[in-house]
């Protein structure tokens, strides 16, 4: 743990210096630097402290959240990035306290847990923090793993910068880790936690539901997008937008009323999204200035947060962006959720789930541009196709639940 803490000591120049860096695309970075050092405003004693590090692990954990909040229980979320503390003000506001996690050093986690206090910490999928574990164990705070995954290269890495004794004595003391499948059993095994700790659950991805209200929103929505035939390009990345753009202008060769939807996954590239559309010579119309979708508009840019799901209920057709570019995928649950027919690009290796449901034929995976513009006319075109997608998506989907259950049983 010394040689822990002295490497972080020395690395303390470098996390500010990355903060500030992250901060020039975007602001949230250089903002609320106090959280990061343990000083919070928070109520103490919340009944669960849940801990996800961003947007993906937050959206994932929403049936755990929300069920939690159903039991009248009292929520701390912590999270680190900007655009996962933006998921919690918009979906949560007051029904739960939020801030930043402290950076893993031993003043700001100390700070930290002398206010906050909470009963119960749970970890959304990976996070392993020594500083943070051990002071948890201090102080008698329960720690459970929720829908806990580990890849290969997670493996390596935390291998890489501690020692085997250091990986075993920060997991000990877990009581317990909910993983999702055997392969995370055994990866978390492999780093030293004690194998009658380590339970598959399952992913409560699996368990999400269609929120209050969904239904007017949708049809508020659809209201607006009427005569349209909508395709969705979702949590897209630089690069995507303008391969979809691109796509949807020779899709509208065909389908004359296409109307294209892009939703980028990162708000702070909400502007620079529209502008490369502006100069690429596309009539777009922005969500959050609350400009009209008539006849003329070719893109319509989802530039809010926590809306994905009802424009996923009003798509056709859905391409879950993460895929095209080399990031790896994201979340295909809510559209199957959504009954909603998915095509992704080539690149999931972030995704277990999305490799799945292609192999269940449940979901269409185009291997570049060109195959992605052919598979999304066949889908916009064909009622039969696409509700052949839905239909084994929905079963997928029916099949895999219940690791909600066992995980509160659990962690509970």
């Amino acid at each position: 743990m010394l040689r822990y803490r002295l490497l972080l000591a020395l690395l303390s120049p470098a996390v500010w210096l990355w903060l500030w860096l992250r901060g020039r695309n975007e602001a949230g970075y250089r903002q609320r630097w106090g959280e990061r050092l343990g000083l919070v405003r928070v109520t103490p004693g919340a009944d669960y402290w849940i801990h996800g590090a961003s947007l993906g692990e937050l959206v994932a954990a929403k049936p755990l959240i929300d069920s939690l909040l159903s039991r009248d229980q009292r929520l701390l979320i912590t999270t680190v990035t900007p655009a996962g503390s933006g998921y919690v003000q918009q979906q949560y506001g007051e029904r739960v306290q939020h801030c930043y996690l402290p950076i893993d050093w031993p003043g700001a986690v100390k700070r930290f847990l002398k206010k906050a206090q909470p009963q119960r910490l749970v970890v959304l999928e990976t996070e392993l923090w020594p500083n943070l574990l051990a002071a948890c164990h201090q102080r008698g705070i329960d720690v459970s793993y929720a829908s806990a995954r580990l890849t290969d290269n997670s493996v390596a890495g935390y291998q890489r910068f501690m020692s085997a004794k250091l990986l075993t004595r920060v997991l000990e003391p877990v009581r317990v880790i909910a993983t999702q499948t055997e392969a995370d059993k055994q990866r978390f095994e492999s780093l030293g936690a004690p194998a009658d700790k380590v339970v598959v659950t399952g992913n409560i991805k699996f368990d999400l539901a269609l929120p209050a209200g969904f239904e007017e929103k949708r049809q508020a929505l659809a209201a607006e997008f009427e005569g349209r035939t909508v395709l969705l390009a979702a949590s897209t990345h630089e690069g995507e937008e303008a391969a979809i753009a691109e796509s949807a202008k020779i899709l509208r060769e065909q389908i004359p009323n296409l109307l294209l939807v892009i939703a980028p996954r990162h708000q702070n590239r909400f502007d620079a999204v529209a502008e490369s559309l502006v100069e690429a010579g596309f009539i777009i119309a922005r969500r959050s200035q609350g400009m009209s979708c008539d006849a003329s508009v070719q893109v319509y840019l989802a530039d809010t947060l926590g809306e994905l799901l009802n424009f996923y209920a009003v798509a056709e057709v859905a391409f879950v962006g993460g895929s095209l570019a080399p990031i790896g995928g994201h979340n295909v649950l809510e559209p199957a959720l959504t009954e909603t027919a998915v095509v992704v690009g080539p690149h999931l290796h972030e995704q277990p789930i999305a490799e799945a449901l292609v192999e269940e034929g449940a979901l269409l995976q185009a291997a570049d541009e060109h195959a992605l513009t052919v598979q999304c006319l066949t889908l916009l075109t064909s009622d039969k196709q696409r509700q052949r997608l839905i239909k084994k998506a929905s079963r997928f989907l029916a099949a895999n639940r219940g690791a909600l259950k066992r995980t509160l049983d659990l962690i509970s």
